[in-house]
């Protein structure tokens, strides 16, 4: 079950399914990965409330569910799940909507995209958002302390890792970069594991870290006005 009062469902990652015109395309899950418990994976637990052309559409649930839209097969959409529902019907009712509106209305995490950059400098250049970033955020060990970090409000913030061989490789190995020292590239420099008792930390374990330690100023400077 959740507290939120929207109820969510998402297309499975590990398998689809749809019926287009009687064909039925059926969802086989593959792999089973550890429990994440996130918002987007359904539980035989959860409930969802009792609620143009209705097209429908199966889920990774335990029900089908009709939509407001006629879709391609196939499409990965996310689902709104109407609040009322009929209890005697063997399918859901929702609609289609933005798959940021789980993160943006109900405050959900809802997953991740992924964009491909061929340098450090175009982290920055090719941001999806109009303005770009407004706050951006290296880490390393030659950073200064993240405890100590004052974040400025901010409507869309970049935290960048390196590899092993830190930050400072991908400066060496950007020609569009004339600088010597990643530090210049970023409103803070912070250091997220000060005592970290290795002489490396793997970018796996760094961005937990580090998220760890950022979360609480994120979550206080993206609550303030800009």
């Amino acid at each position: 079950t959740t507290q939120s009062p929207h109820r969510w469902s998402l297309e499975s990652r590990s398998g689809l399914g749809a019926r287009e015109r009687g064909q039925r395309l059926s969802w086989t899950p593959q792999v089973p990965c550890e429990p994440l418990r996130s918002p987007s994976i359904w539980e035989n637990s959860d409930t969802c409330w009792p609620s143009g052309e209705q097209h429908p559409f199966l889920l990774a649930s335990p029900q089908e569910v009709k939509i407001d839209k006629n879709l391609e097969p196939g499409l990965r959409v996310t689902v709104q799940l109407n609040q009322k529902q009929l209890p005697e019907s063997k399918t859901y009712r929702g609609k289609v909507v933005s798959s940021q509106d789980p993160r943006t209305k109900a405050g959900l995490y809802w997953g991740y995209t992924v964009r491909l950059a061929s340098c450090l400098s175009a982290v920055f250049a090719e941001a999806p958002f109009q303005d770009g970033y407004d706050l951006t955020i290296g880490t390393s060990e030659r950073g200064s302390d993240v405890t100590s970090a004052q974040l400025p409000s901010f409507r869309h913030a970049l935290v960048v890792f390196g590899g092993l061989q830190g930050l400072e490789a991908g400066v060496d190995a950007d020609p569009n970069l004339e600088v010597a020292e990643p530090s210049v590239l970023f409103d803070l420099y912070v250091n997220t594991c000060p005592s970290q008792g290795s002489r490396t930390i793997r970018t796996e374990e760094a961005i937990l870290i580090s998220l760890a330690a950022l979360q609480p100023g994120l979550t206080q400077a993206g609550a303030r006005p800009s």
